[in-house]
């Protein structure tokens, strides 16, 4: 993926993995699952627009891989939704305590840095 949507795409991921990480195994799938359907949607416009016998066949299965993305996205995006609430539960309870922010951002100094550095990037 490239331009303003690849780019706005690729800040966000890196955003939510630096973020929550583990804490929303769900906004894995869902991001997977999307990256999915880009990828095999804008092949299948590209097959389509070739329209040979060949081409065609291939569209039937970027279709169908189209379709087989569809179910995870939406249950996967909509149970990240209550993960994100309850990590962010966990985030304020954590804002309360200066030890735990100073261990928090000594602990993911890493991911601090990634998303950073996809921020400058894109």
């Amino acid at each position: 993926m490239s331009g303003v949507f690849g780019n706005s795409f690729a800040l966000v991921n890196g955003f939510v993995n630096a973020s929550f990480g583990d804490a929303s195994p769900n906004a894995k799938i869902c991001e997977t699952n999307i990256t999915r359907m880009i990828s095999f949607g804008n092949a299948f416009v590209e097959q389509v627009k070739n329209a040979t016998e060949e081409q065609l066949a291939e569209a039937t299965v970027s279709a169908e891989n189209v379709l087989a993305a569809v179910h995870p996205i939406t249950f996967s995006c909509y149970t990240s939704i209550f993960e994100f609430g309850a990590t962010g539960d966990f985030y304020m309870d954590t804002f309360s305590d200066f030890d735990k922010v100073s261990y928090n951002m000594i602990h993911k100094l890493g991911s601090i840095y990634d998303t950073v550095y996809y921020l400058t990037k894109h």
